[in-house]
């Protein structure tokens, strides 16, 4: 199954380790999406809360092309491993995602292996840098195009998502 390795890192050199599918990192995209739209149009009316949406997103995604464009790395711009493994070494499959609207970002809680959670809380420019890591590796496996929403209020939020789609196997 096609996965990508998702590494977050905190300041008191802790490292998580966590393998997304392609269900999750898609779901993560589009109800991130959702909600973000949703919080902008409590204060904007609908054109403006999908241009602001926009142009917010637009500068994350420009700022990791630059970076990753540049031979030299800005300074402090790398990742650093941490040293410390809360969970483990080994990366644990998240099972299940669900997105919650906060303030100042977006939380996220991971649903991992015998029931086990942990939470993210994102803070809004680290949440647009991390949309746009995820599309640009989904759009790298050929994960399927991942299309904003035009308006958030057009369809309600499902921001739990539990079951698991119908694979195809061949033999």
């Amino acid at each position: 199954e096609d996965r990508i390795l998702f590494r977050v890192a905190t300041h008191e050199d802790a490292e998580y380790r966590f393998w997304f599918t392609r269900r999750v990192a898609l779901f993560i995209l589009d109800a991130s999406d959702k909600l973000l739209l949703q919080g902008l149009e409590k204060t904007h009316d609908k054109e403006v809360a999908q241009a602001i949406a926009d142009f917010s997103q637009g500068g994350a995604d420009e700022a990791l092309k630059t970076q990753n464009s540049s031979p030299a790395t800005p300074a402090g711009a790398e990742y650093v491993p941490g040293t410390n493994y809360p969970i483990g070494v080994d990366p644990l499959l998240v099972h299940d995602v669900r997105c919650t609207l906060v303030s100042d970002g977006l939380s996220i809680d991971l649903v991992l292996p015998a029931g086990g959670q942990l939470n993210l809380s994102l803070p809004m420019p680290l949440l647009r840098m991390m949309r746009s890591l995820l599309a640009t590796l989904a759009g790298q496996a050929s994960w399927g195009v991942f299309a904003p929403l035009t308006s958030a209020s057009a369809d309600p939020v499902d921001v739990h998502q539990d079951s698991e789609p119908k694979v195809r196997q061949i033999h």
